[in-house]
């Protein structure tokens, strides 16, 4: 949004000020008083200068960019996926109908009931990812797989439609319920994805046990082991398959470097060779091995910690495929009498497992997130900190040039003499303060290493040079220069050029070639000052400009003289500055302020060197 700039503010033309009530009294008495005309054509004068001011605050401020507010999705609404129709159903089939072929040889206790079914997870991830359009893959897969397995036409349809009908039902439970495609960014949305597993997968073996139970190619003692098989087997293929296809179909955003591509390669290996001994048999102990399974866990729980989501569910996967074969073949804590009940018991322990570690990863990715976005609120408020500091540097910059025949007209108004009782009544009393300073702030290095009475005698020594230079001389009898002490050194504020306390450093840089026992650092810094009474009634000085001064000197070292943009700025305009300003770059310093440095020096005065703690500050942000 942009301010149209005025080109002469309101309040001050001259019908608004006749209108002013005493104002044509006070120009009365200012046309009879020729001693009073200077200071109210300073006044005048100074208008123009106020209102170019505000007119470049107004343009400044219309053009400001604030930053960004860091917000977050708090909700998740699932859209149907546009797909290519045929071509995206035919490969989705021919998937499903190979999966479903593979699962079906692990079938024992009845040719159609199969405690592994990775078809039940593909299915929903499908119709997660592509919409529920894609339902006709499922049913034609399903369809296809089981009318060539046992059965009839008959049974395969009922079977067909009862998968169909599972990955619909799971799918509008999780887009509904769980967060949609997001509902492993959460472990609230892990959790509620799991029990929308388990409700959705009642439905297969209902229509599927009850139809081949009804066709006479079930025997209906064993309803409930096969209905106990055929949900198990499709619960768990949701919750190994479903996030492996939905998290591994969206590219990473994640950057690897050389470390952490790694770690991922050594956690994958150590998962295989734990597996292996688990249930590859390669370290047998006994002819069934002991309940060890628990070793695998803390691999997998290291993944959900380290990585991401998608790491974890492909280690999930891994590990399960590698149990079900150990299984198969006899190896593993989970054997029992025979292989459906063996294979019943490793899916139950595959289940708690999968849950638990997509719980911790969903965990893990969403204290990152928030990790993120504090990051960005820091950013955002370090952004605006600089934007705050910047407008009052340039505040100090561009306020002085009016402000200062304003002060003046308004001394010269207070010091004549009233001449009439309407004059006196009409007396201008102003409180204004322009407290914008010039700052060179002085400090010893080692302070606090000397003996309390070096200590005096090296403040002693400071007073005498720093009062011996011709800036202090000049700036106290003008009556425009406060010193301020700080325990381990002094604050000097001028109030008439940058150059002032620039010069004032150079002459004390050049006394201390004759006293090498005192190391000194000296900052300067322009900016707004507010002058305070302390708790013993002495006057003390605070503000951004006397906190950005500190900050200048503070990242010193012995000998150097430092300065802030703002200054550098003001002395790059005259010529003979020009080969004394020697630019360091950014610093962040306390609370997130990046100030701009350079350093003063040339000619055995100053300190050339790169101050230490820049150095160090930089190789941190570099590493």
């Amino acid at each position: 949004m942009h301010t149209q700039e005025p080109t002469q503010s309101p309040q001050l033309q001259p019908a608004a000020r006749a209108s002013i009530p005493g104002s044509a009294a006070r120009q009365s008495a200012l046309g009879e008083n020729p001693r009073l005309t200077g200071a109210e054509g300073q006044f005048t004068s100074s208008e123009t200068n106020l209102n170019n001011f505000l007119a470049e605050m107004k343009r400044i401020l219309g053009h400001a960019k604030m930053p960004l507010e860091v917000t977050r999705k708090g909700t998740w609404a699932m859209q149907s996926r546009r797909f290519s129709g045929l071509p995206v159903i035919g490969i989705l089939a021919i998937i499903y109908f190979v999966a479903g072929k593979l699962g079906l040889m692990l079938a024992s206790l009845h040719a159609s009931a199969s405690p592994v079914w990775p078809p039940a997870g593909i299915a929903l991830a499908a119709l997660l990812l592509l919409g529920y359009r894609a339902w006709p893959a499922i049913f034609i897969g399903a369809f296809l797989a089981n009318v060539t397995t046992a059965g009839n036409v008959a049974t395969s349809f009922a079977i067909a439609t009862g998968n169909t009908l599972e990955a619909l039902a799971g799918a509008w439970l999780v887009n509904r319920f769980a967060g949609g495609t997001n509902v492993f960014d959460r472990p609230q949305g892990v959790f509620k994805f799991a029990l929308a597993a388990g409700i959705s997968t009642i439905i297969s073996p209902a229509f599927g046990v009850t139809s081949l139970g009804v066709a006479g190619f079930a025997d209906w003692a064993n309803y409930g082991a096969i209905s106990l098989t055929w949900w198990l087997g499709d619960a768990t293929g949701d919750l190994v398959f479903t996030p492996l296809v939905l998290l591994w179909s969206v590219a990473s955003k994640r950057r690897w470097n050389k470390k952490e591509a790694a770690e991922v390669g050594a956690l994958f290996l150590l998962l295989v060779l734990l597996s292996g001994v688990v249930f590859g048999g390669w370290l047998a102990v006994s002819a069934r091995n002991y309940p060890i399974a628990f070793i695998c866990g803390p691999v997998v729980i290291w993944t959900a910690f380290r990585f991401t989501q998608r790491e974890t569910a492909a280690g999930i996967f891994i590990l399960s495929a590698i149990a079900v074969w150990g299984t198969l073949h006899g190896f593993g804590p989970f054997v029992r009498e025979t292989e459906n009940q063996s294979l019943l018991a490793l899916q139950w322990w595959t289940a708690v497992l999968s849950i638990t570690a997509m719980a911790l990863s969903a965990g893990m990715a969403e204290r990152r997130r928030v990790e993120e976005e504090l990051q960005q609120q820091k950013v955002a408020v370090e952004t605006a900190n600089r934007t705050q500091d910047h407008f009052l540097a340039m505040l100090s910059h561009k306020l002085r040039t009016p402000l200062t025949p304003v002060i003046s007209a308004l001394e010269l108004l207070e010091t004549e003499p009233a001449q009439t009782e309407e004059d006196r009544c009409m007396e201008p009393k102003s409180d204004l303060k322009a407290e914008i300073a010039y700052l060179l702030l002085i400090d010893f290095v080692g302070y606090s290493k000397l003996l309390v009475n070096e200590q005096i005698e090296v403040l002693q020594e400071l007073n005498q040079i720093v009062r011996g230079t011709e800036c202090f001389h000049a700036a106290e009898a003008r009556g425009k220069l406060t010193k301020v002490p700080t325990g381990d050194g002094m604050a000097l504020l001028f109030y008439r050029s940058p150059e002032e306390p620039v010069r004032c450093a150079l002459e004390i840089s050049k006394a201390l070639q004759d006293q090498p026992r005192i190391q000194l650092r000296m900052g300067v810094h322009s900016g707004p000052v507010n002058r305070i009474t302390d708790v013993n009634d002495k006057t003390n000085f605070v503000g951004s400009g006397m906190n950005v001064a500190q900050r200048v000197l503070d990242c010193g070292d012995a000998g150097h003289i430092l300065l802030s943009k703002h200054v550098t700025e003001d002395l790059a305009e005259y010529r003979h500055w020009q080969p004394y300003l020697h630019d360091l770059g950014e610093c962040e310093v306390k609370h997130g302020l990046r100030l701009h440095l350079f350093n003063l020096y040339k000619n055995g005065f100053g300190n050339p060197q790169t101050p230490g703690k820049l150095k160090r500050r930089r190789w941190k942000q570099e590493s």
